[in-house]
């Protein structure tokens, strides 16, 4: 089962007190990840005032860091708009990388995706491509990546109902099957359809991912201490 762990994401410490901010604690987490038996990290660098960042600094400090402690572990980190909005800015910010991770997701509902793709592979960092509607899908299907990325992130994002969750996920693999997308599809939900998503995802054979960037609680809503216990938690759901 391959289970990547999505260490921090956008969260702040005020929405839970163990999310990972700093080098050393995404190293930490990492690292007792991998023990649970996580095969990959996601992750959001952060600038020394705590919020998501891209620039070459955060990106070495968190990946050199998690490279010390968890050998062979591959790392991702976020290109999100969200972090930055400027589409030239970040493309220029990935071309400065002085410590490259082993991948990084692209969000293709986003403007500027195939920009940001295209100037990872020019770096020979990997690409996750990000998928959360049927259009999505067709910007990927026409972004001439296909068959060129680690894989392709089924992202249930926009749908809090659990029922339409599966739905629409079902719907998108559905699409990427009929299209001949051969990389490996990894699905995840958010908060309420992040564990529902994880256990369909993982009954159908595709890859899944746990952590505190998709939800802060255990299955029925119990309180985590830390992404280790979800990454427990998700090898027994």
């Amino acid at each position: 089962m391959f289970i990547q762990a999505c260490l921090n994401g956008n969260r702040r410490l005020d929405e839970h007190p163990a999310v990972p901010i700093g080098a050393n604690e995404l190293a930490r987490d990492a690292q007792a990840a991998r023990v649970a038996g996580a095969s990959a990290v996601h992750i959001h660098p952060r600038a020394s005032c705590g919020r998501p960042s891209l620039d070459a600094k955060s990106v070495a400090s968190a990946v050199s860091a998690i490279r010390l402690v968890c050998p062979g572990l591959p790392i991702g980190v976020s290109t999100t708009q969200e972090i930055d909005e400027n589409l030239n800015r970040r493309v220029g910010t990935i071309c400065a990388w002085s410590v490259l991770p082993d991948f990084a997701s692209v969000n293709f509902w986003e403007a500027g995706a195939t920009e940001i793709a295209r100037s990872l592979r020019d770096r020979g960092v990997g690409i996750e491509a990000g998928v959360s509607t049927p259009a999505d899908v067709n910007a990927f299907l026409s972004s001439g990546l296909q068959g060129r990325c680690v894989r392709v992130l089924i992202e249930v994002l926009w749908e809090t109902n659990v029922e339409a969750a599966l739905v629409t996920a079902d719907h998108l693999l559905s699409l990427l099957s009929a299209a001949n997308v051969a990389e490996p599809r990894l699905v995840h939900g958010e908060d309420a359809t992040a564990w529902p998503l994880l256990r369909w995802g993982s009954a159908r054979g595709q890859q899944v991912r746990m952590g505190f960037e998709d939800v802060l609680t255990l299955p029925g809503g119990g309180y985590t201490s830390s992404n280790t216990d979800l990454i427990r938690a998700a090898f027994m759901n």
